[in-house]
């Protein structure tokens, strides 16, 4: 197998480590400060034809309990994205390029690219009531985009994708957005009666575009910076001065977890000022969640803080702390049950999770 290895797509991260008989060798690159390493994604162009293996060294990621039954994300010639067979053995993830196909993407998860967030941002500004506006410029230059959908007194805040990896945070908003922009939605049209809706598609834009897993340009994991005026954290200033701008009722901030099978809710219970009407409207939002969807898990997740012991750094417990509203980390699989979670999968679930806000909304 004559192979060349790069990481010139969006997102890319990969390195080269070699080569034998049985095909290439990479590893992905860990996040600066080198706190994580899990995400990759890099083109494999095969000039003769055959194909050939594909192993990723898995020694330096963070969770490599999570590769287990996993597999990879492939697009051949240019194709939609799909996933392939893997193996696992504990040291290394093995597939195939296909014999016939010269260019081969490979990635931890499907990438959402540039084009594909462009092209939401352009119908959600042709979209009824809805605004599309920058809360900020990153330090690489990005925009740090927001699409608000007025509607009634509430405010509702969705947040994806502070963690850049979690790829799916930013598919589940966009299946949330086409169907928030459709008016003969009953469920929308109910939802926007009660609600403006802010939703921020990638809250680390800059960490996105530059292969990060977990941080952003400056190395920094944004979700621990929501309590303090962190210089490193601009995007979450930026977030922060943007919410008390418009006051919220009630919050999701929407991540990935690499070692669950299904979604779960982390809840805002170790805040000091959470009571039982904010238990009540939580669990509303869990029950409604997990309401004819098989892929949401209402028992599993991290375990419970304790009165009073929350980590106000991350977002979800500052917003619930300093607003007393339901605020709550949604975290989506990388791998789900059974055949495994796409894009697709999440985009799907984003559209339903509406009838979930609605459901606490009303209340």
């Amino acid at each position: 197998m004559t192979v060349e290895i790069d990481d010139e797509l969006f997102g890319g991260n990969i390195t080269v480590i070699g080569s034998d008989e049985d095909g290439v060798i990479v590893a992905p690159e860990p996040d600066p400060e080198g706190d994580f390493c899990q995400w990759f994604a890099f083109r494999s162009r095969d000039r003769d034809g055959a194909g050939g293996g594909v192993r990723l060294d898995a020694n330096g990621v963070s969770w490599p309990e999570a590769l287990e039954d996993y597999n990879v994300f492939a697009s051949f010639d240019g194709a939609p994205w799909e996933r392939i067979e893997t193996s696992f053995d504990g040291a290394e993830l093995s597939w195939q390029h296909p014999a016939g196909v010269e260019l081969a993407e490979f990635a931890l998860w499907e990438p959402y690219t540039p084009a594909r967030r462009r092209r939401l941002l352009a119908r959600m500004r042709r979209a009824r009531g809805a605004t599309v506006a920058s809360l900020g410029v990153t330090p690489d230059g990005n925009d740090l985009w927001a699409v608000q959908l007025l509607g009634g007194p509430k405010r509702l805040w969705i947040v994806a994708r502070q963690h850049p990896g979690e790829v799916m945070a930013e598919w589940f908003a966009d299946g949330l957005l086409e169907r928030l922009s459709d008016l003969r939605d009953p469920t929308v049209k109910a939802l926007r009666a009660e609600a403006t809706v802010t939703v921020v598609p990638c809250a680390n834009p800059d960490g996105a575009a530059r292969g990060h897993h977990r941080v952003n340009a400056a190395g920094a994991d944004m979700n621990r910076a929501w309590i303090d005026d962190d210089d490193s954290c601009p995007e979450v200033v930026a977030l922060r001065a943007a919410i008390e701008a418009s006051s919220v009722d009630l919050f999701i901030d929407v991540h990935g977890d690499e070692r669950t099978a299904r979604a779960f809710v982390a809840k805002s219970e170790g805040n000091p000022s959470y009571d039982e009407r904010l238990a009540a409207l939580e669990a509303r939002l869990v029950d409604a969640l997990a309401e004819g969807w098989e892929e949401f898990d209402r028992e599993s997740g991290y375990p419970e803080d304790e009165p009073g012991e929350a980590d106000l750094r991350s977002a979800a417990n500052f917003v619930g702390e300093f607003y007393e509203c339901p605020s709550v980390t949604l975290e989506l699989p990388f791998n789900g049950a059974g055949r495994g979670w796409t894009a697709n999968d999440a985009r799907q679930f984003g559209a339903r999770s509406l009838d979930a806000m609605l459901a606490v909304l009303s209340e």
